[in-house]
């Protein structure tokens, strides 16, 4: 797997105008994700880079595609990110049924033969022609993009137009959290994290990081993570509802549901906290961090 530069962050430059500062930055993820799934035998860890790169160039253009004319990259990055998904999620499902498990009153029987039956799909993906198939969709794909974005519209991207969209993104996500409260369920709380993904992203790129922001990045990024894991869960028990044949089932499925309500339950209390401004409130905080 290539390495990345730590030391260039995802994060505007002072100075910088914002629309020269998306372009720069969306160019170089596109690029960056191209070189993770460069050659034939692409490891686990370049896919999960690539994946990163392009959550982050879907974030912006979530929020400046109308304007630049990039709403068609957008459909194709939502497809390569698909397209990477199957051996990640492989692995992630594999890691939460570990940790779910881990400390609990199940047998080790139990353990052995979830462990085994959700690793399986997971060994026949690594390296397999599938994989290799997908990861060239990808790459294809990001370069199509990689070669278009130079000619989006990044003049149409104001410092007033991109905290508009900061604005309307920080609602979405107020009101979704508020929709999962009152009819809470996988999907309600999927939509939630989804929104709080793209505002977290949105945040760190702003020039400017006070003290107040670090915080409000932290607790954003608590609540994905939080969000994330129920999200695995949810995928789990679906899995083991769908005739996963294991000793101990309904034990297991009890575990990840107790485990999902203590998520949700956290990921309100925090939301609750972190989305008490109305979205005007909102931007009149941030608008001073965008000079």
């Amino acid at each position: 797997m290539l390495q990345r530069d730590v030391g260039v962050a995802f994060q505007l430059r002072k100075g910088e105008s914002i629309a020269h500062g998306l372009e720069r930055i969306v160019r170089r993820e596109l690029r960056d994700a191209i070189d993770q799934l460069a050659g034939m035998d692409v490891s686990e860890g370049a896919v999960h880079e690539a994946r990163k790169s392009i959550k982050k160039v879907r974030a912006i253009l979530l929020l400046v595609g109308d304007d630049i004319g990039a709403n068609d990259a957008l459909k194709q990055l939502r497809r390569a990110g698909r397209a990477l998904a199957p051996l990640r999620d492989a692995e992630a499902l594999m890691h939460t049924a570990s940790e779910l498990s881990a400390g609990q009153p199940v047998s080790e029987a139990t353990r052995r033969a979830l462990r085994k039956q959700l690793s399986t799909r997971h060994s026949r993906l690594i390296g397999s022609p599938r994989s290799r198939r997908l990861n060239k969709e990808a790459a294809a794909v990001l370069k199509e993009a990689h070669r278009s974005a130079r000619h989006w519209h990044w003049r149409e991207v104001s410092g007033s137009a991109w905290l508009t969209e900061l604005r309307r993104h920080y609602k979405k996500a107020r009101r979704t959290m508020r929709k999962a409260r009152v009819r809470p369920g996988a999907k309600a709380f999927h939509t939630w994290r989804k929104r709080v993904k793209t505002l977290w992203y949105a945040l760190r790129l702003l020039p400017r990081h006070p003290r107040s922001i670090n915080r409000e990045l932290g607790e954003l990024e608590h609540l994905e993570t939080w969000l994330g894991e129920d999200q695995n869960l949810a995928v789990l028990r679906s899995r083991l509802s769908d005739g996963l044949e294991l000793p101990g089932v309904t034990r297991v499925r009890s575990l990840a549901e107790q485990r999902q309500r203590a998520l949700r339950r956290r990921a309100l209390t925090v939301g609750s906290r972190e989305f008490t401004s109305t979205s005007k409130a909102f931007a009149k905080r941030i608008e001073p961090l965008l000079h």
